[in-house]
């Protein structure tokens, strides 16, 4: 359990700073930006699970079906702010917040709930 917790708060902190370095250094694709950023939180989060899976206990190594799942719901989660009742029941409950965050909250959530 608490592994699996610590391989959480990894993915949120690592896949965080790590995935917006990697998108500054690439080319902005306009609209298509937040559906890149879910590909790329989906790729580390994944990473970062079959590299905690080696090193913490009680962390099952991840497969390919991890990745899939951890990619659907980041575009799923990415494409929250385009809807704007979705957008404002979620500001109510956490507070304004950075909009590039929804699609690795989605990544992370995506790979638990698979792996």
């Amino acid at each position: 359990m608490l592994g699996r917790l610590m391989l959480i708060l990894v993915q949120l902190v690592v896949g965080w700073f790590a995935a917006l370095e990697i998108a500054n250094a690439l080319v902005q694709f306009g609209s298509l930006y937040m559906y890149l950023l879910a590909l790329l939180f989906a790729v580390m989060v994944w990473a970062i699970g079959l590299l905690a899976a080696a090193v913490l206990k009680d962390v099952a190594q991840p497969g390919p079906s991890a990745l899939l799942v951890a990619f659907a719901t980041a575009v799923v989660f990415s494409a929250l702010p385009l809807f704007p009742d979705a957008q404002n029941a979620i500001v109510s409950v956490t507070g304004p917040f950075d909009q590039r965050f929804y699609p690795l909250v989605g990544a992370v959530l995506g790979y638990s709930v698979q792996s």
